[in-house]
């Protein structure tokens, strides 16, 4: 059996990743997760007990599987395609620097503040990056659709530290964008 994994580091509160495995082109299984069940101690020698969680549904009596692994050797394949997916993921966001040009348009209604178009490696442009201004300071939201009340990413970074130098660039570029807007003011009302 021919077993393929996607997965994108996550690396909070005990999710280390998450992604989809591919079984012989034919059936992929999506929202399979690692978990970290480490204890303090394992953590400060080093070690890590890692967890695969296959995907389940939420019942009338709690939370039931979805997906039933009933053969150890094809679960021992699928667990290290996964953290084969999980060291391929570390090692191109250790070596990424991704550039990322921002492009920005100023907008307000309520925690809306504008848009960022983004050109990445000069070559793929995603648009429609919403900025949001709140009491916390700036947040982004990657486009979206709402499929039957559920919101559906359209773009993700395989990374969270893709995604923190994306959120950084855009950031820079609405301070920068906000400030060129303030200068522009000013110099009218001197005239």
């Amino acid at each position: 059996m021919k077993i393929e994994s996607d997965m994108r580091i996550i690396n909070k509160n005990g999710l280390v990743a998450i992604g989809s495995i591919t079984l012989d082109e034919i059936i992929t299984i999506q929202d399979v997760k690692v978990l970290d069940r480490s204890s303090e101690e394992e953590r400060a020698q080093g070690k890590e007990n890692w967890m695969i969680s296959m995907p389940r549904r939420k019942g009338k009596e709690g939370w039931n599987g979805v997906i039933f692994l009933r053969n150890a050797a094809i679960r021992e394949k699928i667990e290290e395609k996964v953290y084969e997916g999980i060291r391929k993921n570390l090692m191109c966001d250790l070596n990424a620097e991704p550039e990322f040009d921002v492009h920005i348009t100023l907008y307000s209604k309520d925690t809306l503040a504008g848009y960022a178009n983004v050109l990445y490696e000069n070559a793929v442009e995603i648009r429609g990056i919403q900025i949001h201004r709140d009491r916390e300071g700036i947040r982004i939201k990657l486009p979206y659709n709402l499929n039957d009340g559920k919101f559906q990413s359209l773009i993700q970074m395989n990374t969270e530290r893709v995604y923190d130098l994306l959120k950084v660039k855009i950031e820079e570029a609405y301070h920068h964008t906000v400030q060129e807007r303030e200068a522009c003011k000013d110099g009218r009302e001197r005239r």
